[in-house]
């Protein structure tokens, strides 16, 4: 469970450092930053993924070799299931799940100001065009052909 984890972490890590990137590339207009963010996006986030599996696969092992009856297949479930044992990895596992939610965290406020900052572009974007041509509500585009 420690190696999974610990692969996670490194994964969210990258994660984490991708959506500062995007974030930067939105603040100074760098399409093609942007670009290789998203895509660097995809390939992580499909390990993120593949990594979850992984990980629900291990907490289930680990759940019937220790008859540990599970409520979900989360790291927080199977760590209060455990009690407040004193044991190194149980710990170690403990400081590692600590460590990813502090990672996730910080993952979605940036992804929460990376959406804040595409809203006020598009804003920015449609006052533009209406000062350019007028909020007549006249369509921009023929739609005829």
């Amino acid at each position: 469970l420690l190696n999974t984890l610990t692969e996670q972490h490194s994964n969210l890590n990258e994660f984490l450092e991708i959506v500062q990137k995007q974030q930067r590339a939105l603040i100074e207009s760098n399409i093609t930053s942007l670009e290789e963010c998203i895509l660097g996006e995809e390939k992580i986030l499909k390990r993120i993924e593949a990594g979850e599996k992984v990980r629900e696969e291990v907490m289930q092992k680990l759940s019937q070799t220790y008859s540990i009856k599970l409520n979900s297949l989360s790291v927080s479930d199977f760590l209060n299931q455990l009690g407040t044992a004193k044991n190194p990895m149980i710990e170690k596992i403990f400081k590692m799940s600590k460590e990813l939610k502090s990672i996730i965290s910080q993952i979605n406020k940036i992804n929460y100001q990376n959406k804040q900052l595409i809203n006020h572009s598009r804003n920015f974007i449609k006052e533009t065009v209406n000062v350019i041509f007028g909020n007549s509500g006249s369509q921009l585009l023929d739609k005829r052909f």
